[in-house]
């Protein structure tokens, strides 16, 4: 402030100059936490964890740690038949493929509203 009246009065418009109450900016709250991780985000455990929910432990092969949710998004419908199962069954590797893919949907909306929601907070607040 003192910057601004002394260029002011440099500038001979030091009446024009007013003081206002200040206000408080208050910044935009911390990004909640992710109530979903997304499918490629998933470590070996939480597949296995994932496919013990949908029931699908038993009928998919997943002893190698190297089949992490980056790892199953990539794979194509041939791939996760010749993979991921001892039978190489092919409705299998259906549902596995769509319930993956169904996850992830699921997590992409949700992140789609949050973000929503967020924007919508910093534009009450301006």
């Amino acid at each position: 402030m003192e910057t601004l009246k002394t260029v002011a009065t440099i500038c001979g418009f030091e009446d024009q100059i007013k003081e206002a109450k200040a206000h408080v900016v208050t910044p935009p709250t911390l990004p909640r936490k992710k109530a979903a991780i997304p499918v490629k985000d998933w470590d070996h455990d939480q597949v296995v964890k994932f496919l013990e929910r949908k029931k699908m432990n038993h009928k998919v092969k997943l002893s190698n740690k190297k089949y992490d949710g980056k790892a199953l998004m990539k794979m194509s419908l041939p791939q996760m038949r010749a993979q991921l199962f001892v039978e190489k069954d092919k409705d299998l590797a259906v549902k596995l493929f769509n319930i993956l893919r169904k996850e992830n949907d699921r997590v992409s909306k949700l992140e789609r509203s949050e973000r929503a929601n967020l924007a919508n907070e910093r534009k009450g607040r301006v």
